[in-house]
């Protein structure tokens, strides 16, 4: 191994690898290098000075070599990384810099195993060392590679390699054993373990991001956060002193002034081409990180100054991609630089393909948009997700969600309510960091155009809706209104902001928070009209709940849905604006925070539904539930005490809905009509219930006594005691009927029926049957997804309409396979639904739609 690694260090050097070679090294006269530099003008000199210093570079076979006499500045700045400030400093310590008057002078010369290296150590900040060092001519030493090499080294595998920590630090363990340090057996043990391919552990990693993403709205919600982040961060450089980043732009650029800045977003969605593209006028990206920023953990923002800093977003859309074009530059500069790549998807989803030819730099973009723009970030999708890689298969929903211009405003709420262009800033008349115009444009699948659409850059509450704003109040206003002798009391929203709240003890949060007491029958009226109901998405529905946004970013999170609460609390939609704090407590995907703050939001909320007064009112929770119009209330300005249009549209909708059943459907719906007195096949849990209860009624389904039918008020919805006589309910004479082989073990057994509360063991948990009814069986996964307080363990039999399961829903977090009819022991039971994960469970499964496919 000490020879090999002998080896590696004197092979990697001539290959223009330099990852090995320390930090900086003093440099001896017996050293081949000091007899290059005894004549310096054979070799490119290069010089990096600005008013208060100057320093000489050359490029080696050993690294780049900072000249003796050469100047550092002696201050650094707060962006510079800790890596180079110790680097610094053992410059320092070694004696290799000392201090001369207001600057530090080299005293001999330095290598260093990075140009940008070089150049944080003289001027004492982050820096680009292949464009901060020119030569002679006026070239930097970026242009010079590329007129030597006409494109430079491959270094993405090496990117790679050096992005991995295992690998790294086996790298290094081993090269402590070549210096005489010794490494316990534990450390020994582990490099053993750990010796992976860096390629295919980057693999490993992009798809556990991929997973993290499980609605087809994240690639758009990742691509427009990162769009206002540019934006806010190029207005907070120029504007706001306490951003972290000021000091050090005034330093360089001392006379830039922007006052009248408003950033600008427009969204390009080709159906035709599966595209999507963002382009905004932000701060833009430097050329040589737009290769970095597409790894994981490598977004260069920073924790509690920017919306996004885990650097997983740019890593997702790259790599659910099979073309990704990314062209950027800073705003403070002319040239835009282009970098695309192709075939990224193919290597994630499938088996034996190499890495994607990633090119070493971008080039110079002929873009003529990018006189206009900043960054410019395209996409292609892939055709398939549920096939290829089924953990993204919520994306194939982005190639079908908008189809004409009816689809829009569905469209719109979804970019208003789960991207950052919600800003929820909004709701508390508070301004944004900078004004944004936001801009989208469209191409449906028969090639018509939408236009240039204007979207507000601002959170799309149901109160907006005309649904609920045709009566709504601030909640001070309507105790100021209730004192009026004339007034009828009554409201479909009622709305109190809550500024400057703080949450917790131990870490307190800060944040805003904005109650509204809105049924929920008046939300899935809203639902209905903007069509959400067709997306098969269960984020994309409207509901009660609480939902958290970050700084003014919603992040589509919903820390309760008052399945704990009970029916009671079905009426409270609420949003909770926390500070940049909390962003650390979110995942890779932003699909949750840790419990203890979601508790913690969740308990405070509660409070303050019940607690929250105007002066010597009634609660807020009072009111909500004295005088919220539920959607059956009087109409406004009169009328006989029924909201008829309400009634009439859901009288309309269901005519309309049975209309294609009869076609789509027709022998379904014969059954359904000649064994119930349905009309139509299920659209609902409760019409799930009602058909059940009718094959129930007419011993179609058989042995299942009913305990308890719960509302709202419990977590299960039933409890069913199970005897069933073995006497002509055996299959295959009852198709569905008990399993012969189950039968004969009781025949032998001298039992003459199944009496589930005797034979229960190892069966369930009680002698009751736990029950749940869905529309089907990805409803309930949806729900344990939400992480419900139904523990799946607890359920025995779940009764849907089918077995249907929406895509968005992993395959790797369920099975489902039909029962077994010989072995079957609940009767009408057709598959078995397995839980797989922390709350693994194995439940049985009545799809009606599967009994009715027995009957005549």
């Amino acid at each position: 191994m000490e020879y090999f690694l002998d080896q590696i260090k004197l092979i990697l050097p001539v290959m223009n690898f330099r990852f090995l070679i320390p930090s900086t090294v003093r440099i001896i006269e017996s050293q081949p290098l000091s007899r290059e530099l005894q004549d310096e003008e054979k070799m490119k000199v290069y010089t990096l000075k600005n008013k208060n210093i100057f320093a000489k570079l050359i490029e080696s076979q050993q690294g780049y070599v900072v000249l003796a006499g050469s100047q550092s500045n002696k201050t650094t700045s707060n962006s510079i990384s800790d890596g180079w400030k110790k680097l610094r400093q053992k410059l320092l310590d070694s004696k290799v810099l000392k201090e001369n008057g207001d600057f530090y002078i080299f005293t001999e010369d330095a290598i260093f195993s990075s140009i940008s290296g070089a150049s944080a150590s003289v001027l004492g900040r982050q820096a680009a060392g292949p464009l901060e060092w020119i030569d002679d001519k006026g070239n930097t030493y970026k242009d010079n590679q590329k007129d030597k090499y006409g494109t430079k080294k491959n270094e993405w595998e090496l990117t790679i390699k050096l992005s991995f920590r295992r690998w790294k630090i086996e790298i290094l363990e081993e090269l402590k054993l070549t210096q005489g340090t010794e490494i316990s057996g534990f450390l020994s043990k582990y490099q053993e373990l750990t010796q992976v391919d860096p390629e295919m552990s980057l693999k490993e990693e992009v798809k556990s991001i991929l997973r993290d993403y499980r609605n087809f709205w994240d690639v758009h919600a990742e691509l427009i956060q990162n769009a206002v982040d540019a934006i806010n961060r190029r207005y907070r450089l120029i504007n706001d002193p306490t951003y972290h980043l000021y000091n050090e732009f005034h330093q360089c650029f001392p006379e830039y002034s922007e006052t009248s800045y408003i950033g600008k977003i427009e969204i390009r969605i080709n159906t035709i081409t599966k595209t999507l593209t963002i382009l905004d006028n932000g701060v833009g990206i430097e050329s040589e990180n737009i290769v970095k920023f597409l790894l994981p953990k490598s977004s260069g923002k920073k924790i509690k100054q920017d919306y996004g800093f885990k650097g997983y977003g740019l890593t997702f859309v790259s790599f659910i991609s099979r073309h990704l074009s990314v062209t950027s530059r800073k705003f403070t500069e002319i040239d835009a630089f282009e970098y695309e790549v192709s075939n990224i998807f193919d290597w994630i989803s499938l088996e034996g393909m190499p890495l994607p030819n990633f090119p070493d730099q971008a080039i110079i973009s002929e873009d003529p948009e990018m006189g206009e723009w900043n960054t410019k970030i395209s996409l292609r999708f892939d055709d398939d997700y549920q096939r290829r890689f089924d953990a993204v298969a919520a994306l194939d929903l982005v190639n079908n969600i908008l189809n004409d211009s009816s689809d829009l405003e569905r469209f719109c709420y979804i970019l208003r309510t789960k991207t950052a262009i919600g800003n929820t800033k909004t709701l508390f008349s508070l301004p944004p960091i900078v004004p944004i115009d936001i801009t989208l444009k469209v191409t449906f699948p028969n090639g018509t155009e939408s236009g240039s659409i204007n979207v507000p850059y601002s959170y799309y509450h149901p109160a907006q809706h005309p649904e609920i704003a045709l009566n709504t109040f601030e909640f001070a206003n309507y105790i100021t209104q209730i004192q009026a002798a004339n007034f009828t009391r009554g409201f479909r929203g009622l709305m109190h902001n809550i500024p400057d709240f703080t949450i917790g003890q131990r870490t307190p949060i800060k944040c805003n928070i904005y109650l509204s007491a809105i049924s929920s029958t008046r939300l899935g009226n809203i639902e209905d009209q903007l069509r959400l109901n067709e997306i098969q998405d269960a984020g994309a529905k409207i509901s009660c709940g609480i939902y958290l946004s970050i700084d003014g970013m919603p992040t589509g999170i919903k820390l309760d849905s008052w399945d704990k609460k009970g029916g009671a609390y079905k009426r409270y939609y609420v949003i909770v604006d926390c500070t940049l704090d909390i962003s650390n407590t979110l995942d890779s995907g932003r699909k949750g925070i840790t419990s203890y703050y979601a508790d913690l939001i969740d308990s405070s909320v509660v409070n303050l539904i019940n607690q929250t007064q105007i002066g010597e009112s009634d609660s807020f929770a009072s009111y909500a539930s004295r005088d919220l119009d539920i959607g059956r209330g009087p109409t406004p300005g009169g009328g006989n005490g029924f909201n008829i249009p309400d009634f009439q549209l859901d009288i309309n909708n269901a005519k309309e809905q049975h209309r294609v059943d009869d076609t789509r459907y027709s022998n379904e719906v014969t059954k359904i009509q000649k064994y119930s007195p349905l009309m139509s096949i299920p659209h609902s849990e409760q019409e799930v219930v009602a058909l059940f209860y009718a094959l129930l009624s007419q011993d179609i389904i058989k042995g299942y006594n009913v305990l308890y039918q719960a509302g709202s008020e419990k977590v299960y919805d039933a409890c069913y005691t199970y005897n069933l006589p073995l006497l002509g309910n055996i299959e295959p004479v009852d198709p569905i009927g008990f399993g012969r082989l189950r039968e004969q073990e009781l025949r032998v057994r001298g039992y003459e029926e199944y009496n589930h509360a005797h034979l229960y063991a190892g069966q369930t948990i009680y002698p009751e049957l736990c029950v749940e009814f869905k529309l089907s069986a990805g409803g309930l996964l949806n729900e344990l997804n939400r992480q419900s307080n139904k523990a799946p363990n607890q359920i025995d039999l779940l009764v849907v309409w089918d077995t249907s399961v929406p895509p968005q829903i992993s395959s790797t977090s369920y099975t489902l396979v039909p029962v077994n009819p010989t072995n079957r022991i609940f009767h009408g039971s057709t598959h078995r639904l397995g839980i797989l994960g922390s709350r693994s469970s194995d439940i049985y499964v009545i799809s009606l739609k599967d009994v009715l496919s027995f009957l005549p």
